[in-house]
């Protein structure tokens, strides 16, 4: 594994998007912890990625726009998408209901009907905007262990199967918090340790 850091960001924009492109997957900070990231519409780096997890469960995007993101939504969300999207930049992860109608995601990233979409406070959202393309967003931890906060902390069944990673220093957490949006209104919050 490959690691860059903070010093390095200037220098390597063109580097890790060539990376991407190639379907490598990274470890990438975020404005709460790290994260493995990776092309979100490659199958191979989504499947890649739950296998280092080992979970099924599907993980988040990081859109590169909001008018891409809301071509995910369900017709009957899509009011309350344009309504509240806004409010939830930053440590928040937003879940709706998906639909394929205009962008058709590989399949592990909507088998529970769901989408999660986020946008971290953090310069990896405009890295998103600027590949044109959107990114996974999972945390950077084996299902159930602890979360990655920095380099001190990487399991080594994470670190073996895992390209690169911008290491920005200690990141505190917690993760993000989760606003069910597909139940409609009030949204319900899930705080997450």
């Amino acid at each position: 594994m490959d690691i860059y850091t903070d010093i390095d960001l200037a220098n390597i924009w063109g580097t890790i998007r060539k990376r991407l492109d190639k379907n490598e997957i990274g470890i990438l900070p975020t404005d709460t912890i790290y994260g493995l990231t990776g092309n979100a519409l490659e199958l191979e780096v989504v499947e890649r990625i739950l296998e280092i997890k080992g979970r099924n469960n599907p993980p988040s995007l990081i859109p590169h726009s909001v008018e891409w993101a809301r071509l995910l939504i369900a017709p009957e969300q899509l009011e309350l998408f344009a309504s509240y999207i806004y409010n939830f930049a930053g440590a928040y992860t937003s879940l709706w209901k998906y639909s394929d109608r205009f962008v058709k995601l590989p399949p592990p990233l909507h088998t529970t009907g769901l989408i999660g979409i986020r946008f971290p406070g953090h310069w990896i959202t405009g890295f998103s905007h600027n590949i044109e393309f959107p990114l996974i967003t999972t945390s950077a931890n084996v299902h159930m262990k602890p979360y990655l906060t920095g380099l001190d902390n990487i399991p080594p069944d994470i670190k073996d199967k895992v390209d690169f990673m911008i290491y920005e220093g200690n990141l505190a957490g917690p993760p993000s918090t989760i606003i069910h949006c597909y139940r409609g209104l009030p949204f319900s919050r899930e705080e997450r340790r």
